[in-house]
């Protein structure tokens, strides 16, 4: 059996001036066969100027991320491993347990 090196992990600079993007939808996904585009938007309530009163909630495009299938992939995964850690999706432990969170 041939053994096969561990792959290089890549050097990661975390830049402290990239800002966060507060996202609480996710719009749409769509792959046009090179890349994956998600588009990334947030629920707001907005309130007229005049009357001070809220509007009916709207859906802003607040981001766009674009990611190669490899890329699209390793969010996936880690993405899942998050979400299982933290009890938002039941891992077999978890379900027989009762543990797990919802998400609303």
């Amino acid at each position: 059996m041939t053994k096969h090196p561990m792959p290089k992990r890549d050097k990661v600079v975390n830049w402290d001036t990239v800002e966060p993007v507060y996202v609480n939808r996710v719009i749409s996904a769509g792959a046009d066969g090179a890349t994956i585009c998600v588009n990334l938007g947030r629920q707001e309530v907005r309130y007229d100027e005049l009357e001070g009163q809220p509007s009916e909630p709207v859906v802003t495009v607040c981001d766009k991320l674009v990611l190669t299938p490899k890329a699209a992939a390793d969010l996936a995964n880690i993405l899942t491993r998050t979400l299982a850690q933290a009890g938002y999706i039941p891992s077999e432990k978890k379900a027989l347990l009762g543990k797990e969170k919802v998400i609303n």
